[in-house]
């Protein structure tokens, strides 16, 4: 169809204009990951902070992190990650693998949407990036990645049903621009939250993210630590100008530690341990690996 050529092309050209751009206009504070491997961490990371810890999967490649100055690129395997993140954002999970991991709040504009997300080339994928595009265009907001995709309804075995759903591009810096509504464009600094996100490469279809949603629900119930507390997401970290066998993301569900844990309920803090193996499933491959950000948002 002309609509998909035309869309196609577009999208294209402005996203590599826009990695361009954001590599050039990348800020913060140079903040870097520091990477440690063992099931216990030597010390307690800042609660203000973001943090990472593997919990299994079936792993080829290990993510590697380039420094570029004043902003890191993420290189796995053949998939590359060459837009900066946001400032106190925790790097990719490599595909294959599963983490629990804590972000901290983040300034992001969202568009909201209904029906069926129908993938990065779809009609209802361009109606909400476009608007998005536009808004961080006339704020002069130079392009982050990831892009971000929230999914409503959620059954308890991760299905996900038809409905609302909402697609966000994220501030670099909290202190960017300012919230409210800019037309059907929404910008608001969310809370921080505590994920278990499975790395995904390629072109992700709607099938693929059910089931990567249903695996993460199943590790969930199976964990024994933790419960399920939001919507599923996905976060996208390449654009069209990318291969799609290439494409780089992670599907993630919100988690908190079960009340009988921690004796208090909810707090978004690391376990102790990684599940054993009749907890998590087959972990024959886990490697847990602990990660902190330095000096993490405040």
């Amino acid at each position: 169809m002309w609509h998909s050529g035309f869309v196609v092309a577009g999208m294209v050209g402005l996203m590599v204009g826009a990695s361009a751009l954001a590599r050039q206009d990348a800020g913060g504070d140079g903040r870097r990951e520091t990477r440690g491997s063992g099931i216990d961490p030597e010390g307690e990371p800042e609660r203000t902070g973001s943090w990472v810890k593997r919990v299994g999967g079936d792993v080829k490649d290990e993510v590697e992190s380039v420094d570029r100055g004043d902003w890191t690129e993420y290189r796995c395997g053949r998939s590359v990650i060459d837009t900066p993140l946001p400032v106190g954002y925790p790097g990719p999970t490599a595909p294959g693998a599963m983490e629990i991991k804590h972000y901290p709040s983040v300034r992001r504009a969202e568009i909201v949407s209904n029906g069926n997300e129908d993938g990065m080339m779809g009609w209802n994928t361009s109606r909400a990036f476009w608007p998005l595009f536009q808004h961080i265009k006339d704020r002069d907001i130079a392009m982050t990645s990831p892009v971000e995709t929230d999914y409503e309804r959620v059954e308890d075995d991760g299905t996900l049903r038809e409905g609302q759903w909402s697609m966000s591009f994220l501030y670099r810096e909290p202190e960017m621009g300012e919230t409210g509504h800019d037309g059907a464009v929404f910008v608001y600094d969310t809370d921080p939250v505590t994920v278990v996100s499975l790395g995904v490469r390629g072109d992700l279809t709607r099938g693929e993210l059910r089931r990567a949603v249903s695996e993460l629900s199943l590790w969930v119930s199976n964990s024994g630590a933790w419960e399920a507390v939001g919507d599923a997401r996905k976060l996208s970290y390449n654009g069209p100008n990318v291969r799609a066998a290439y494409r780089w993301h992670e599907v993630q569900l919100p988690i908190r530690k079960r009340a009988s844990v921690d004796g208090e309920g909810g707090a978004s803090e690391p376990v102790e341990r990684a599940p054993e193996a009749s907890e998590a499933g087959d972990t024959s491959t886990m490697e847990v690996e602990w990660t902190l950000i330095d000096g993490g948002a405040e």
